[in-house]
C-alpha cells in the first residue's frame, strides 16, 4: 500500500508527457487529387506516395477526407471537418505528353497558404519522384522548382548518361594500309601511322589528323603517303563499348616508285626492267567503321577499318585506293 501513491504519480506523469506528445503532432490530411486527363488510378497512387513522403517528417498524424477540394476555402473547411491542422489538395493535369503536378498547403487554422508546389513530368513513371520532391519542398520551406532542373523532371535527369557531355585530347593511330587495284605501285600491304586531334561529344565526334604510309617491300618500288584528313563520326551507344561510324576528307601526298618493262627492237627484241617515279598533291576521301572502348575511361582505344581513294594520277594510273586498318589510342 505504501507505493501506491508512487505508482499513480508515474502514472500521471505519462499521462502527461503523452498528452504533451501528442499535443506536438500536426494532424495533416492530404485530399484526393484532382484529375484533369490523367488517369484516376495514377492519381490515386501520387495522393498515397504524397502523404507517404509527407509522414517522413515524424511529428504529423494523418487523417483522410473524402472531399476533392480546387480552393485554398475548400482545402481549409474540408481540415476543420476532420480535425485536422493542416490540408494539402492539388490537381494532375495531362498537356500535350507531359504531366504537370501540382500540390498547395493551406493552415485550416489562418486559412493561409503555406506551400505551392508545381513540377512537370514527361512520362507517369516519374510521378514518385516528384511526390519526393514536393514532400522535400513542403518540408524545407522551399520551391520544388528550385530542386529539379528548369522545374521539370525528365527522362534525361533521373537516368543520367553515362558519360560526359564532351572530351577530347590527342589520339595516336597504329596500323597497316593495303592498296586496291593497280594504285601504289602494286607493292602489297605497308605500314599506316597517324596523329590527331579527337574531341568527342556524345553522339559525334570530330578528328583532324596527319598521317604516314608506306611500303615494306625493301625494293626499288614502293609508295610513300603524307595524308591529312578531318573526320566527322557518328557514335552507336555511350557505354564502354560503342560502335563507330563515319569519314572523311582532305589533301594527300603521294610518292610513288614502279617498276616497269621496256622493251626494244623489231627483228631482235630486248626487254629491260626501270623504275617509274612520280609524285604529287590529290584531294582526298576516306570512310571509316569500327568500336570505341573505354569511352568512360580518360584513355580510350578504337579499332578500326577504313577505305581511301585518292584523286590524282601518277604513272600513269587513277585515282589510287586502298584499305586501312589499326588500332587508335586516344588519351
Amino acid at each position: 500500500m505504501t507505493h501506491r501513491p508512487l505508482v499513480l504519480c508515474i502514472f500521471a506523469v505519462g499521462l502527461l508527457l503523452g498528452s504533451q506528445t501528442a499535443a506536438a503532432q500536426e494532424v495533416w490530411t492530404v485530399l484526393p487529387f484532382n484529375s484533369r486527363g490523367v488517369d484516376t488510378i495514377q492519381t490515386e497512387t501520387f495522393r498515397d506516395l504524397l502523404q507517404l513522403e509527407l509522414s517522413r517528417e515524424g511529428n504529423r498524424s494523418f487523417v483522410s477526407s473524402a472531399t476533392m477540394c480546387s480552393d485554398d476555402r475548400c482545402a481549409r473547411d474540408a481540415a476543420l471537418a476532420e480535425g485536422a491542422d493542416v490540408a494539402v489538395y492539388g490537381t494532375l493535369s495531362q498537356l500535350g505528353q507531359n504531366i504537370i503536378a501540382s500540390a498547395t498547403v493551406v493552415d485550416a487554422t489562418s486559412g493561409t497558404v503555406r506551400s505551392a508546389q508545381r513540377l512537370t513530368v514527361d512520362r507517369a513513371e516519374d510521378l514518385d519522384l516528384v511526390a519526393e520532391r514536393f514532400a522535400n519542398a513542403i518540408n524545407s520551406g522551399t520551391r520544388a522548382e528550385d530542386i529539379a532542373e528548369l522545374g521539370n523532371i525528365t527522362n534525361e535527369e533521373t537516368e543520367p548518361e553515362l558519360r560526359r557531355d564532351g572530351d577530347h585530347g590527342f589520339g595516336l593511330h597504329l596500323g597497316g594500309f593495303t592498296p586496291v587495284g593497280n594504285g601504289y605501285a602494286d607493292a602489297g600491304t605497308g605500314v599506316s601511322l597517324g596523329l590527331g586531334y579527337w574531341f568527342e561529344t556524345l553522339r559525334f565526334a570530330l578528328s583532324p589528323q596527319v598521317g604516314l604510309r608506306f611500303s615494306t617491300t625493301g625494293e626499288d618500288y614502293g609508295y610513300f603517303e603524307l595524308p591529312i584528313d578531318v573526320g566527322a563520326y557518328y557514335i552507336l551507344g555511350n557505354s564502354d563499348v560503342a560502335g563507330l561510324l563515319g569519314g572523311g576528307v582532305g589533301v594527300r601526298y603521294i610518292s610513288e616508285s614502279r617498276e616497269a618493262t621496256v622493251r626494244t627492237g623489231s627483228v631482235i627484241r630486248t626487254e629491260s626492267t626501270i623504275v617509274l617515279e612520280d609524285d604529287g598533291w590529290g584531294f582526298g576521301m576516306f570512310a571509316k567503321a569500327g568500336v570505341l572502348l573505354l569511352r568512360t575511361y580518360t584513355v580510350r582505344l578504337a579499332i578500326t577499318v577504313d577505305y581511301n581513294v585518292t584523286f590524282m594520277e601518277l604513272n600513269g594510273r587513277s585515282n589510287p585506293q586502298g584499305v586501312g586498318f589499326g588500332v587508335d589510342v586516344i588519351f
